[in-house]
């Protein structure tokens, strides 16, 4: 789906519509009159993907919630809850220093701002009460921003996220989610799917005061995809390890990084019964060829969890718990976030501010795509001090050994000195 095509009727999107369409899609599940997907209708928001500066760039999905529908200009409520938090946080970060630390309170509070201001001036007051009538405009959100590091072979992934729109990392190993859905039973992904749980918070017009957009940091040096997506691509699926399957079987039909994502796209439309969005962007990888290979490289986990499934040799909450589970909840994190202050997933820190405006995005950062020049493996464990320590020693051992009798015979000597 092309940029254009998709902001065409969008509501206030103007500044979101700097998607590249090779690494973003938006789905319908609305069909019209004739059974084409409508995009009219659809209440995700136009991902992002956008450079914040020349060594940053935002990641963006938001799921409008359509049980709270009450809207304005021909628009549900799901529509413009979606599209002006995305709004709202593409212009938080575009006018955001890099070095000061993120504060995703003061993000929260301002696209809380925003629906609530559209909510007091354009919504009629509504007759319904409790939840329905609560919180007006809803909407979930799933945000990453990319920074290049001085380190040629490290990468900073900052994620914000609130609702059960998810964040993903692909590599190597296998799928990774990097965020954690706000559930009220606070189930994890494999019984989310059995036993859907309403969500425990969201962004909207009214919302209740705990209520925070989560934050979590990590430092990661390994090649791979960052994904955003909203819940209609991956609660499709049975099973978590099926999601994966679905990424890995487009990824090898494919021959670049535009053929991957419209190969998911299209696997998915057919099967839709909610909205779907995704954006996604490689790290660390020079082309598209080197992530077919390194998955071809993997540790195997999806092809067991598959054909354990499949031969009825482990239940599916077995296949979970003890194959999938380490891999998929495992962050490839080189460094965690240095900060926490009310929750272990959130450093909430104060905003900035920067009047120039980002540049749209045309290509590829340099500084993602490259690939990392790390150092070799042994190198880089003789740098830890326990390595250091074994070494001396392991050496100490070795030069000891020619002197060993010599040694043994003075304490021999000593010894039956002192029990005389």
């Amino acid at each position: 789906m092309s940029g254009p095509e998709i902001c065409s009727r969008h509501p206030l999107n103007d500044s979101a519509c700097l998607a590249d369409p090779a690494l973003v899609f938006r789905s319908a599940a609305a069909r019209d009159h004739n059974g084409k997907m409508d995009l009219n209708r659809c209440e995700d928001a136009v991902p992002v993907l956008k450079h914040l500066s020349a060594e940053r760039i935002l990641l963006g999905v938001a799921d409008g919630l359509g049980g709270y529908a009450q809207g304005f200009d021909n628009f549900s409520g799901g529509q413009i809850a979606s599209a002006t938090a995305m709004k709202a946080a593409v212009n938080y970060f575009s006018h955001s220093f890099s070095e000061l630390k993120p504060d995703a309170e003061a993000l929260t509070n301002t696209i809380f701002k925003k629906l609530r201001h559209l909510a007091e001036t354009r919504l009629a007051p509504s007759r319904l009460q409790g939840a329905l009538g609560r919180h007006k405009l809803a909407t979930t959100l799933a945000l990453v921003v990319l920074e290049a590091q001085p380190e040629r072979f490290r990468r900073k992934i900052q994620c914000f996220w609130i609702g059960d729109s998810r964040i993903y990392f692909f590599d190597r190993d296998g799928l990774h989610q990097l965020s954690r859905d706000d559930s009220l039973t606070r189930a994890d992904a494999f019984n989310s799917v059995f036993d859907p749980s309403p969500m425990s918070q969201f962004l909207a017009a009214s919302m209740e005061r705990d209520w925070r957009i989560h934050f979590r940091e990590f430092f990661l040096d390994s090649p791979g995809v960052v994904i955003a997506c909203t819940d209609g691509c991956y609660s499709e699926w049975r099973k978590p390890w099926h999601y994966e399957a679905a990424l890995q079987q487009a990824l090898e039909h494919s021959e670049s990084w535009p053929g991957w994502i419209d190969r998911i796209r299209m696997r998915l439309e057919p099967m839709l019964s909610d909205d779907a969005s995704m954006a996604a962007f490689p790290i660390n990888l020079s082309g598209f060829n080197e992530f077919k290979k390194l998955r071809t490289e993997s540790n195997g986990i999806l092809e067991r969890c598959m054909a354990a499934e499949r031969e009825g040799v482990l239940t599916a909450t077995e296949i979970w718990s003890s194959m999938y589970k380490p891999v998929y909840e495992r962050t490839p994190a080189v460094d965690p976030c240095p900060d926490s202050k009310t929750r272990p997933d959130e450093c909430m820190n104060d905003p900035a501010s920067n009047p120039e405006s980002a540049a749209p995005i045309t290509a590829a950062v340099k500084n993602f795509a490259e690939p990392a020049r790390r150092r070799p493996r042994l190198l880089a464990r003789l740098h830890s001090a326990w390595s250091r320590w074994g070494l001396a020693w392991f050496a100490g051992f070795v030069c000891g050994l020619p002197l060993g009798e010599t040694v043994i015979a003075w304490l021999d000597l000593i010894w039956h000195w002192f029990k005389s």
